[in-house]
């Protein structure tokens, strides 16, 4: 999925607009489980590194790995 989040405003003063990517897929594996793979921030997007007003930052880049069974 592409994460578009525009223009933002704090204290009167504009934040950078910025875009985050994620991938993810997913396979069933027989009737009852579903593993799911995936990286999270596949751009890397640091926004302090956009402009130090940001009061929160993105996770750098993230990789994870799941298992669902569903009975």
């Amino acid at each position: 999925s592409v994460n578009y989040i525009g223009t933002q405003y704090y204290e009167g003063e504009e934040l950078p607009a910025y875009t985050r990517v994620d991938l993810t897929t997913a396979t069933r594996m027989g009737e009852s489980f579903t593993l799911r793979a995936g990286i999270k921030n596949l751009t890397d997007v640091n926004l302090k590194d956009k402009d130090e007003k940001f009061l929160s930052n993105e996770l750098g880049r993230n990789y994870y790995v799941s298992l669902n069974y569903a009975f």
